[in-house]
C-alpha cells in the first residue's frame, strides 16, 4: 500500500526557491497539495512564463529521488515559455 499522499507543495518549494526567485506552484494546488496528477506547473507572474514537467507521485515517497525531481523542475524552468498573445 502506497500510504498517504506525499505534500508535492512541501517539496517543491525550496527546489524552486533555488533556482529562480519568484516562481509560484500552480499545479498541485495549494488546496491539495498531494495531488495524484504526475503535472506539476509553475508560473513565474512577473515574466508571464509557465513551466510543465510531469514527476511521479511515487518519487515524491522517496528522498533518493530528490535529484530527479530537482533535475526535472530546472529542465521545466529552463524552457519555459509566456504564453502566446491571444489571436484577434
Amino acid at each position: 500500500m502506497p500510504g498517504p499522499a506525499p505534500n508535492k507543495r512541501a517539496f517543491l518549494r525550496p527546489i524552486l526557491d533555488r533556482i529562480e526567485d519568484g516562481w509560484e506552484i500552480r499545479k498541485p494546488p495549494a488546496s491539495d497539495p498531494g495531488d495524484a496528477d504526475y503535472v506539476c506547473i509553475f508560473i513565474h507572474p512577473k515574466t508571464g512564463r509557465e513551466a510543465r514537467t510531469a514527476i511521479p507521485t511515487n518519487w515524491f515517497r522517496d528522498s533518493g529521488m530528490f535529484p530527479e525531481i530537482e533535475l526535472a523542475v530546472r529542465m521545466a524552468i529552463r524552457n519555459a515559455v509566456a504564453p502566446a498573445p491571444p489571436k484577434s
